[in-house]
């Protein structure tokens, strides 16, 4: 059965730049270098079974550099994975002093296709959502200006594709090409998001799902680690 919400722990400095939400939405690995064009070269079921199970050196590539986004439906594994398995040490935080992130996702509405497991969510934009990045003033006024790339001319109705890992391995077990993938689709009740919103300058669909109501951020903290102070010098992974 499909739940309604999925979850995705992550933390400041990940490729997948989690500190820059607050005005780039969520981001999939394909910012990482990846070739936007890759799903359409290889097929969507071939590129889910890389992302799931990847056999060679060239494929382990292609999955650093993915257009899916990991959830999981279990909150506690989500956190588990947000606090590098120190799950017990997370505590809230306020704005600004975070470096972990729990994001909460609702997919309830969320209609079945004709593959077993995959679902299509359609959504809008909100861009009233936008915040700044740091608490420096050049990024709180530049913040007024960001814009949906999907919606320059007018509101867009946007589509993600989620996938339950566990029902489509069980439902084509060949994909699940090394022995321990439904295992682990198990273990982290494992899904993925992937945003399939065609962008015209990328010639293929965007990387990110951007700020919306159909998702929210909690911020956390390791008690072991001292606050972030809010400021530009480790946004995008740097540290000072």
């Amino acid at each position: 059965m499909k739940p309604d919400t999925l979850y995705r722990g992550d933390r400041r400095g990940n490729v997948t730049k989690p500190e820059l939400y607050r005005t780039e939405g969520l981001w999939t690995k394909l910012i990482n270098g990846g070739n936007p064009a890759y799903i359409t070269e290889v097929g969507l079921l071939e590129a889910i079974r890389i992302h799931i199970s990847p056999q060679t050196p060239q494929e382990r590539a292609i999955q650093s550099t993915s257009s899916f986004l990991s959830f999981s439906s279990s909150r506690e594994r989500a956190l588990f994975f947000a606090s590098d398995g120190n799950s017990d040490d997370l505590a809230p935080c306020g704005e600004y002093s975070e470096r972990r992130y729990l994001f909460t996702m609702d997919i309830s509405r969320g209609q079945p296709t004709n593959q077993a497991g995959v679902y299509v969510l359609s959504y809008n934009c909100n861009y009233d959502l936008v915040q700044p990045n740091t608490l420096a003033i050049h990024d709180i006024t530049a913040s007024h200006f960001v814009r949906c790339e999907f919606c320059k001319t007018g509101p867009q109705k946007h589509h993600l594709l989620v996938l339950d890992v566990v029902t489509f391995l069980n439902a084509y077990p060949h994909m699940a090409k090394s022995k321990n993938a439904l295992e682990s689709a198990q273990s982290d009740s494992e899904w993925l998001a992937m945003p399939i919103d065609f962008i015209d300058k990328l010639r293929s669909d965007s990387s990110r799902i951007p700020r919306s109501s159909i998702w929210t951020a909690e911020h956390l903290l390791l008690r072991s680690e001292q606050p972030w102070d809010g400021t530009l010098g480790e946004i995008q992974g740097l540290t000072v």
